[in-house]
């Protein structure tokens, strides 16, 4: 659900590997794109870590840190026109059991950014 209630894409979220997984199934309602992501804490590595895999061929790596009750990842990537791409992904748990997802993309090195994705995670009834 985006900001203005509209349903954009539905996830199938469990938890796999001894509950120590976060596994994300997404399909958008307009269209074919689907996707998943392994939400994961890297004990070795003394961060979380982020895998997104899609049925376009796109592939992220985001490392990030949880404190406060929010997940904040970050990640690079080489855009369509070649140009490098940063991206700050932030979960943030609402009061309400909800979780808020930001994405947020820069093409100019970190000085504007512009929001990919901003939706609202709540459990089906």
């Amino acid at each position: 659900m985006n900001p203005q209630g509209q349903v954009v894409g539905r996830s199938s979220i469990q938890l796999i590997e001894g509950d120590c997984v976060l596994l994300e199934n997404y399909a958008s309602v307009r269209g074919p794109y689907t996707g998943k992501s392994f939400n994961i804490y890297n004990a070795a590595l003394d961060r979380w870590q982020q895998f997104w895999v899609d049925n376009q061929g796109g592939v992220l790596e985001f490392k990030g840190a949880y404190k406060d009750r929010e997940l904040r990842y970050t990640a690079e990537s080489i855009g369509p026109r070649n140009q490098p791409t940063h991206h700050k992904l932030a979960f943030f748990h609402r009061e309400d059991g909800t979780v808020r997802q930001l994405w947020e993309q820069s093409i100019d090195g970190g000085s504007t950014w512009t929001v990919a994705f901003d939706g609202l995670y709540r459990k089906r009834k």
